[in-house]
């Protein structure tokens, strides 16, 4: 799905590694810029990696499994000229053990706006970076305690960045003004992806 980016606004990326995996995962997050006449593609990968980056948030060392590091934030921005990039690298690996999942398996997020319908919600797919293959029933039900945990570090770390000046969007595929997103709600239910498998 492809989805245009407004001057003001842009998507970040989420880049995670997987030992043995040929590429990285990536995901997607839009954001808006509410400060400064002029894009800060730098700062506002910085702004969103620190707050993803919180002890309070999803990518705590000893919260996610060793076969996993996160290589912090890649953005792209829109602007009267043409789109504008910036990065701001990580080199955190998680210290748990775990019987990971293959990479097809993932995590549904949802993401909620004060907008009704369709266009008022999204969601993006992470890897099971959090849990194993004990931590799932043979229906594909996750450890609830695990999504009620996984649910609150992404909603702290949705806050902290809704705090910067480049706080969270839904963006639409028709450029429509994007929506502010308010609440990430984490599936019980595992997800798959079949592209997943691919190098």
């Amino acid at each position: 799905m492809a989805f245009i980016i407004p001057a003001g606004f842009g998507i970040a990326r989420h880049v995670i590694e997987q030992a043995g995996k040929a590429s990285a995962f990536v995901v997607t997050m839009g954001f808006s810029q509410t400060t400064g006449a002029s894009p800060n593609p730098e700062g506002a990968a910085t702004a969103i990696r620190d707050a993803w980056l919180d002890e309070d948030g999803p990518f705590r060392a000893n919260g996610f499994s060793a076969n996993f590091t996160y290589r912090g934030v890649e953005v792209t921005m829109g602007s009267e000229t043409g789109p504008l990039g910036g990065s701001a690298p990580a080199n955190l690996q998680g210290t748990l053990g775990a019987n990971v999942l293959p990479p097809n398996c993932c995590v549904l997020v949802k993401k909620k706006t004060a907008r009704g319908g369709r266009k008022g919600r999204g969601r993006n797919y992470w890897p099971c970076m959090w849990f194993g293959e004990g931590d799932v029933s043979s229906v594909g039900i996750i450890d609830p305690a695990i999504v009620t945990a996984v649910e609150t570090e992404m909603q702290a770390a949705l806050d902290l960045q809704a705090a910067t000046n480049f706080p969270p969007m839904l963006l639409h595929e028709d450029g429509t003004t994007p929506n502010g997103i308010q609440v990430l709600e984490v599936s019980s239910l595992l997800a798959t992806q079949r592209r997943r498998l691919r190098s």
